[in-house]
């Protein structure tokens, strides 16, 4: 057994369980555990193996060399997939060698090493993620909430969708049916009424290789499209053997990354089209991404072929929506589109068809069959199309490092757009309006100008206009109550020395978080130049009128 000290093979320096290897992978965007159950290859011991059991057992040093030379990049790859952590992928990765090591003499030949390997390293992570699980739900206390366990889940989406409303305590179905637009309103329903609680549901699927050729994992796939204020409204666990990669990776691989990065070295736009219910589908795919970063526009497959082709400029990619990949208004487009020899995307349900074979790259969108109970409604299929479409928008979003502020850019009447864009210069009130008196002032003086500029409150400047105070009505009230005659007195006597100030430069929402913070109503906003000089004042009337919220 190895402690802390390094043992060397492979050209690969191995540490113990406080060692870690250098290296840097991106790590995918969800975790997978994988069951206990190692992946076994049926068949008669071969002489190769038979030798590698033999080596194993003696703890040939030779023979760890090669293993860990040959096997020593795919582990980590399998680790980072697993945990979508690099860092714990490179701890892992050194604690599977290191049981490699330790039980060398258990492996008998009758599975493929690697599977033999990964196992030892499937059985790491899973033990890690019970280790933080155990940790995590300490640290989150009352934010977990619903927690439904799916045992065996070879079942039809709508069955499958019903008992996870059911099990997550959704209000009744309204019919027998139990159809799957039902189920998927109950459970948006409760998982939302947990988040706005502050909790967060999790959903654990085992056995989850089961689902390779179920189409079930396209329904979960469009499940996790229900978000709450921009975030996943549960988490979902997928455990199975390795085969679950693949097929996980079907869906979001090469293809999908090869398209990604074609519409980011685009130097034109990307002309989305489609006819009949996916044509409503590509033109909330055209909107998401000129809304995030990637310019686009929707074009009508009937007006291209009748002049607008013209809209479309060389340096273009064409990203076409089509089901059946056979819509003549789409074929009857793919003539001009490859005289102009521009690149197409096409995201269908059915890849193997004419737009299919003409398109460069394939985005595979089929499902099992519509929720329609005839199976022809346009209602699964389309509801695939636009979470392909939204993966690519959100991947390409993720690339630009598109960040609020680009996104208010773009929106500049919505709410966001007015909380980012919105600055205390074009809401503060100044020159005549803003309310002033002088140091050596009376409180009749503030009484007036209080009453005068109807803000709830006077600065308080010395004889270079530097602010030195402020009195509010709340001051005026709390000086009558102590002294009925403060009429003439000085308005030193009742202010409030050093008032709450804020830049010009600021934007309107950082002066309402401040007005909230501390429980007041205006901020004096100083000048750049000076900033002991007040040269406006804000309102939080001001601010709420336009609709802005912290």
């Amino acid at each position: 057994m190895l402690g802390d000290g390094p043992w060397t093979a492979g050209g690969l320096r191995l540490f113990g369980r406080t060692g870690r290897i250098q290296g840097s992978m991106s790590a995918p965007a969800f975790t997978l555990a994988t069951a206990r159950t190692p992946l076994q290859f049926a068949g008669p011991m071969t002489d190769d193996t038979r030798a590698l059991a033999i080596g194993l057992q003696k703890q040939d040093p030779d023979l760890l060399d090669r293993l860990i030379e040959q096997h020593q990049h795919r582990l980590f790859r399998y680790l980072v997939f697993l945990t979508g952590n690099t860092a714990l992928a490179e701890d892992l990765f050194q604690e599977t060698w290191i049981r490699v090591l330790e039980r060398g003499a258990q492996y008998n030949g009758k599975s493929k090493f690697e599977s033999w390997l990964f196992a030892i390293a499937r059985h790491l992570v899973i033990d890690a993620s019970r280790r933080k699980k155990v940790a995590s739900l300490e640290e989150l206390g009352d934010t977990v909430g619903k927690f439904v366990q799916v045992v065996f889940p070879l079942m039809s989406s709508r069955d499958f969708l019903a008992y996870l409303a059911a099990e997550i305590g959704a209000p009744p179905a309204d019919s027998p049916e139990r159809s799957v637009e039902e189920s998927l309103r109950r459970l948006e329903f409760t998982l939302g009424e947990e988040a706005h609680n502050g909790r967060h549901a999790v959903i654990v699927v085992e056995e989850a290789h089961l689902l390779e050729d179920s189409g079930l994992l396209e329904t979960l796939r469009l499940l996790l499209n229900l978000q709450a204020a921009g975030a996943p409204m549960f988490t979902l666990l997928l455990v199975g053997q390795p085969s679950l990669l693949t097929a996980m990776q079907r869906r979001l691989g090469s293809d999908f990354e090869a398209a990604v990065q074609l519409v980011l070295e685009c130097k034109g736009r990307v002309v989305v089209a489609g006819a009949g219910k996916s044509g409503q589908i590509s033109r909330k795919i055209a909107a998401t991404l000129s809304s995030t970063g990637t310019p686009a526009f929707y074009l009508h497959p009937s007006d291209a072929l009748h002049g607008d082709l013209g809209m479309i400029g060389r340096a273009d990619v064409l990203l076409l929506v089509s089901n059946s990949g056979e819509s003549q208004e789409i074929i009857g487009m793919l003539p001009t589109i490859q005289v102009f020899n521009l690149p197409i995307i096409a995201i269908l349900g059915r890849p193997d068809s004419t737009l299919g074979r003409a398109a460069n790259i394939v985005l595979d969108a089929a499902v099992e069959r519509e929720a329609c109970p005839m199976d022809l409604a346009p209602t699964t299929s389309t509801t695939a199309a636009l979470a392909m479409g939204d993966a690519l928008a959100m991947a390409l979003l993720d690339l630009r490092d598109f960040k609020p502020e680009d996104f208010a850019l773009y929106h500049p009447g919505g709410a966001l757009g007015k909380k980012l864009l919105t600055t205390i210069k074009s809401l503060m009130h100044t020159g005549d309006s803003l309310p002033l008196i002088k140091a050596d002032a009376i409180m009749q003086d503030a009484v007036l100008e209080i009453s005068e500029k109807a803000l709830g409150v006077t600065g308080v400047v010395d004889d270079a206009g530097h602010l030195v105070g402020a009195i509010t009505d709340g001051d005026l009230r709390r000086g009558l109550s102590r002294n009925g005659n403060l009429m003439s007195l000085p308005v030193t006597d009742f202010m409030t020395v050093g008032p709450k100030r804020i830049g010009e430069s600021e934007m309107a929402v950082a002066a309402l978080a401040a007005m909230e913070d501390y429980s007041i109503t205006a901020l004096f906003v100083m000048s750049g130049e000076d900033e002991r000089i007040p040269i406006g004042l804000i309102h939080i009337h001001d601010i709420l009128r336009i609709g802005i919220r912290r």
